[in-house]
């Protein structure tokens, strides 16, 4: 099996969200790619087992979720890259790509630029609100999305915060009008880009739902 080299990119370097329930991801590639770092892992792993013994051997839960975090798309969302849609990796057949080459052609997304928050900003976007059910409550992830949002990029509306101002209610309702479970999202991924660098392949508690 191919042994794939982390992707290369850095602590600052310019972090741009684009949402998982954008339609200009290509979903069919996702889930290609998806099933592929799976049917690849699965062969590894049976490599050195007798051919009359091999369909027996499987992938357990953990074996497959290490597969598909292999994804550079799944890297991407769980915030390993840096949400940094130009750092190279390289896809399940060894080939160097970016996460914009999982985008449908011709067609562009939403892009919501982000700023790591100031370690006092995120001791206090922490404190906003108590967790639930082990998930943080939506009141600290849309204080974090107002936080960390620095800019929006889309066809009918554009918005760049002017040095350290922050997205004003304005952009919180233009997000919220697009889609109400967004701002939790922006606000998470921020969250995530909060967190010191981690190794490029370390496996976080669930994959992406791009292809669901």
């Amino acid at each position: 099996m191919i042994r794939l080299l982390p992707p290369t990119h850095s602590v600052d370097g310019q972090a741009v969200l684009i949402s998982q329930r954008d339609p200009a991801w290509d979903v069919d590639r996702v889930r290609g790619e998806r099933e592929g770092r799976i049917a690849a892992a699965l062969a590894d792993k049976r490599a050195d087992i007798p051919e009359a013994e091999r369909d027996a051997v499987v992938l357990t839960p953990a074996e497959m979720m290490a597969a598909i975090m292999r994804s550079p798309i799944e890297r991407y969302f769980a915030g390993y890259t840096r949400f940094q849609i130009t750092a190279p990796d390289w896809d399940v057949a060894g080939q160097p790509c970016t996460v914009l080459d999982f985008l449908k052609a011709g067609v562009k997304p939403t892009k919501f630029g982000l700023r790591r928050l100031k370690h006092r900003a995120y001791l206090e976007v922490k404190e906003y609100a108590p967790t639930v059910a082990s998930r943080p409550a939506t009141a600290m992830l849309v204080e974090a999305a107002r936080m960390g949002l620095r800019s929006i990029i889309a066809d009918e509306y554009r918005w760049t915060a002017v040095g350290d101002a922050l997205a004003e209610d304005e952009q919180l309702e233009v997000i919220h009008a697009a889609d109400p479970d967004l701002l939790e999202e922006i606000g998470r991924a921020v969250m995530q880009l909060c967190r010191p660098l981690d190794p490029a392949l370390e496996t976080p508690p669930c994959a992406s739902s791009l292809t669901e």
